[in-house]
């Protein structure tokens, strides 16, 4: 009783950094969210499906660029300064150097994709383009180093404050305006902005310290280099498999279709993005853990396996039953068709935030070189079921998504187990599967035969069922005067 009592004391420090900083990133990504669906309603209706698609085309070859130019260094970068918080600042300009570096080949490779594409990217959006990937890197690798140092208020406020005036500023457009074009522009606008308040904000642990020599700079580079080559590797293969199916259902079915689908991502999404968004807040804490308490490692990691599959289930299950209706009211018969790719996108998410919760696990007990072999076995066997799936629109490469989850999961959860100090049962772990298997089951067959009213009950029982487990469930996390 003693022991319970010690350890539970010895997790306070760690669990209130942990809810301080996922509180911050959620209720950041809460309002960010609202917010940017009213933006996506505004720039989807005033768009048209087609040219809502051209503009996530844009933001597709833009989010490729990102990951290529990052080098894999985020993960290094914010481990690094968890455990080593005296090296920020040459990690910080390391990378920026390296970056840098790379920054040529990203722009021609750009250029090139947007000559021999048959999507007919103009030079105006190609330069859009190359301002979002420069944005978007500058802002991830600040926003590593504040991660690092379990700073995660910096960067919900910026996304909201962001967030805040996207929205207003496609919402104050005359609708004549907008394009696709401007509203491209606008958006790598608002990114630089925030990437340059961010930099303003978090100067003081950017540049925390002294200049270093030529040796120390060299060494710093190979340092984090040779770390970050298995996540630059793991970065690739999912750009491979989570953006560049976005490009082939573009040039195998059409722009429209790419509308479509992305929009039943942007309504799934912060399903998702509230799951991410803790895994992120808990990975600093984690690669502490791996290395000074193996046992409470395990704790943490199981409890986030279920939340994840609970509160993932009962949410994926309110979209679904709800779906058709949901699109109809946002965003109006022209987008019908992506409510079925949703019946899709919404479990894929759920599958996502596991796989997320696995690489996260591996990434904090420095097993990335196995978490890039595994990605590697995803990828190879994902990337033909997403090529076929994009040939047949929006529902079939959402459908061809989920099916790549399915097959991969079963050697990443040997791994899984493998990598943990303390395993998951396996009577645990057939309970998660059959709430997942059935759960699906249901959103498939059951809405085409339930009347709206007995839907909308469902979705009711499934919302408070689901907030009951999380109170009981965590109640004790969420005290802070328990112990």
């Amino acid at each position: 009783m003693s022991d319970s009592k010690d350890e539970r004391r010895a997790d306070k420090p760690t669990r209130s950094r942990f809810l301080r900083n996922w509180s911050y990133l959620v209720l950041s990504n809460i309002f960010g969210q609202i917010l940017g669906m009213l933006a996506t309603i505004r720039v989807a209706r005033a768009l048209s499906p087609d040219g809502y698609g051209s503009y996530n085309v844009i933001l597709t070859i833009s989010a490729l660029g990102v990951v290529v130019l990052g080098l894999g260094l985020r993960n290094v970068v914010i481990r690094e300064c968890a455990r080593f918080p005296e090296r920020s600042r040459t990690l910080f300009l390391a990378s920026i150097l390296l970056r840098t570096i790379l920054l040529p080949f990203v722009c021609l490779g750009v250029f090139l994709y947007a000559k021999s594409s048959s999507l007919a990217l103009s030079h105006d959006l190609t330069a859009v383009c190359l301002g979002v990937i420069i944005a978007g890197s500058a802002w991830e690798l600040i926003e590593s180093v504040a991660f690092g140092h379990e700073r995660m208020g910096h960067s919900a406020s910026i996304n909201l404050i962001g967030a805040a005036l996207w929205a207003v500023a496609v919402w104050g457009m005359p609708g004549a305006w907008l394009t696709v074009l401007s509203v491209s522009l606008l958006y790598m606008t608002l990114q630089a902005a925030k990437a340059l308040a961010f930099a303003v904000v978090a100067r003081h642990y950017l540049f925390m310290h002294g200049s270093a020599g030529v040796g120390t700079w060299r060494g710093e580079c190979l340092s984090v280099t040779r770390q970050s080559l298995p996540f630059y590797w793991l970065a690739l293969l999912t750009a491979v498999t989570s953006n560049l199916p976005i490009l082939f259902l573009a040039e195998l079915s059409s722009q429209t279709e790419v509308g479509y689908y992305n929009l039943g991502y942007k309504l799934v999404n912060p399903m998702q993005m509230f799951i991410v968004t803790a895994l992120v807040a808990l990975y600093p804490g984690l690669s502490k853990d791996s290395v000074r308490d193996p046992e409470r490692f395990s704790r943490i990691v199981r409890e986030s396996l279920y939340g994840i599959t609970i509160m993932g289930t009962g949410g994926a299950l309110c979209v679904t039953f709800m779906r058709n209706e949901i699109v109809m009211l946002l965003f109006g018969a022209a987008y019908a068709p992506a409510a079925d790719a949703m019946a899709f996108q919404v479990w894929a998410s759920i599958f996502a935030a596991i796989y997320w919760l696995i690489g996260t696990t591996l990434a904090a007990g420095d097993r990335q070189n196995l978490l890039a072999l595994l990605s590697t076995g995803y990828t190879c066997l994902s990337l033909p079921l997403v090529y076929w799936g994009s040939k047949h629109g929006a529902t079939g490469l959402a459908a061809a998504t989920v099916g790549g989850a399915l097959i991969n999961m079963p050697y990443h959860w040997l791994a899984f187990q493998k990598v943990l100090p303390r395993r998951i049962k396996g009577k645990t772990a057939l309970v998660l599967l059959a709430v997942l298997g059935l759960s699906m089951a249901a959103s498939v067959f059951l809405p085409a035969v339930t009347p709206l009213i007995g839907r909308i009950a469902v979705v009711l029982v499934l919302a408070a069922a689901t907030c009951y487990w999380i109170v009981t469930r965590y109640r004790h996390y969420l005290s802070p005067g328990t112990s």
